[in-house]
């Protein structure tokens, strides 16, 4: 950037805004203004900088970009004949986003101290501003909001993702395990053959196969699992079986206990007999895992699916109807679950029973709580509280999502739905996530209170029942 010579009067009615503009007005910015050149893809300003000019574009064009998710999104251009930075009555104090140089360019700057002179002095030109500034602010407002709903969808997406891979790759391994499963069982069965088993043996290790109790198992307290574990090796390796801490794993699971190997041992007296006969139940016991375990998990992926669809609410038609609040309340949880696990958040949900429906759209109010959830979920450290409570009384409904995080300051408490203001670091942050929670409130008549201290800070949406 270097500061260049202002231009002439005629020169400066090149730009549209300046074309009307007497000698007088024109000296006026001559005088109290400043021109600015930068080369081609050179930094004007980056997200966050304090903006105090209204800068002409006399030369070139602007480029703006916006930080999504650590990468630099294009989200407009300023050419030749345009206005950037700040207009007369704009509350804009910093950048939302970064400015770049396309072309040489050059620039008439005004700071915004002589906005008052110039609205004395040229007060056609600033209601042509104003006028500017409010296609200005529609656009940029639009634009925000879908960055808003992009970077939204990147972190539900990046979460569902992780959720969908766990039991994905679940599959895999069982699957893996079981094909060896499978392709031991030929010669395992063979084994039986040579040791002269009879089909009262098979039916007999088939019985026991039937009655394996896997539940019943899973509900022991750990120790006496361990113990009952160590039992079952230390016998299993007295009779001489390969890998004895691997099967007494696998029999205890089944819930076999010594007890009724030692029944199938009186029945198998010769060792070699026997321990072909373990390592045949053994084999097929784990078969029957392995498939548990990949019904378990396809059963997962189908139970995401089925989340996602009541998430984004497919196959309805766009109108309102009777809304079943915690559904959408826990679809939204399992969309932001990997968020809450990463910071191993405890959810503690106080649903009030027969609470009634709300008229309105289900997508929409989806959108409401994954904003304030994980507003919630953000500002909380390791190891929160996030609760989700439900009640209704007196013609309303009420949802209340309360985090344990540090709280709100009192003096930006009154800001937090404000457009584009945000307590969160350049890029991390549009802060029209409230804004939007709150306009989707509005288009369902409900409002939301918010009341906040240290470790304790609520936001609570109530839903009118006899309105539409």
């Amino acid at each position: 950037m270097k500061t260049a010579d202002m231009p002439s009067a005629e020169a400066l009615r090149q730009h549209p805004l300046l074309a009307p503009l007497t000698e007088a007005q024109l000296s006026f910015l001559q005088q109290k203004g400043r021109v600015l050149e930068y080369e081609d893809g050179e930094a004007l300003f980056k997200q966050g900088d304090e903006i105090n000019d209204m800068c002409l574009v006399l030369e070139g064009a602007l480029q703006y970009s916006m930080e999504v998710g650590g990468a630099l999104t294009p989200s407009g251009r300023q050419e030749k004949g345009g206005v950037a930075g700040v207009l007369p009555y704009s509350r804009l104090r910093r950048a939302q986003g970064g400015g770049t140089a396309v072309g040489a360019t050059r620039l008439l700057c005004l700071h915004r101290d002589f906005f008052p002179e110039l609205e004395d002095l040229v007060p056609e030109l600033v209601q042509q501003l104003v006028s500017l500034m409010t296609d200005r602010v529609r656009e940029a407002t639009k634009t925000q909001q879908q960055f808003e709903k992009l970077a939204a969808l990147g972190k539900l997406s990046a979460g569902l993702a992780h959720e969908l891979n766990n039991p994905a790759a679940a599959i895999q391994r069982a699957a893996a395990e079981l094909q060896k499963t499978v392709a031991a069982l030929p010669e395992l069965t063979l084994q039986l053959l040579e040791e002269k088993l009879t089909t009262a043996d098979v039916l007999r290790l088939k019985e026991m196969l039937t009655k394996a109790d896997r539940q019943a198992v899973n509900s022991l307290p750990v120790l006496e699992r361990s113990e009952r574990e160590d039992e079952l090796a230390d016998w299993l390796e007295a009779q001489g079986v390969p890998e004895s801490w691997l099967k007494a794993r696998t029999f205890l699971d089944a819930g076999l206990t010594v007890h009724a190997l030692q029944t199938l041992a009186e029945q198998e007296p010769e060792p070699a007999a026997l321990c072909a006969a373990l390592n045949w139940l053994d084999n097929h016991l784990n078969a029957a895992s392995q498939v548990d375990d990949i019904h378990e998990a396809a059963k997962r992926i189908s139970d995401l699916v089925a989340s996602i669809k009541v998430y984004a609410h497919m196959d309805r038609a766009l109108e309102m109807e009777q809304v079943q609040l915690e559904a959408g309340l826990e679809s939204t949880l399992v969309m932001l679950n990997h968020k809450i696990k990463k910071k191993n958040i405890q959810v503690k949900r106080r649903y009030e029973e027969g609470l009634p429906p709300v008229k309105g759209f289900a997508g929409e109010l989806n959108q409401l709580w994954t904003n304030l959830i994980d507003n919630a979920v953000d500002a909380m450290d390791e190891k929160g509280e996030l609760t989700i409570q439900t009640s209704h009384s007196g013609g309303h409904v009420q949802v209340s999502i309360i985090d344990n995080g540090a709280g709100i300051a009192d003096d930006i408490l009154s800001r937090i739905f404000d457009p584009f203001f945000t307590t969160k670091a350049v890029g991390q942050g549009t802060g029209l996530g409230l804004d939007i929670a709150n306009n989707i409130a509005k288009v369902h008549n409900a409002s939301i209170k918010v009341s906040s201290a240290p470790g304790r800070t609520e936001f609570e949406v109530c839903f009118p029942l006899d309105k539409p």
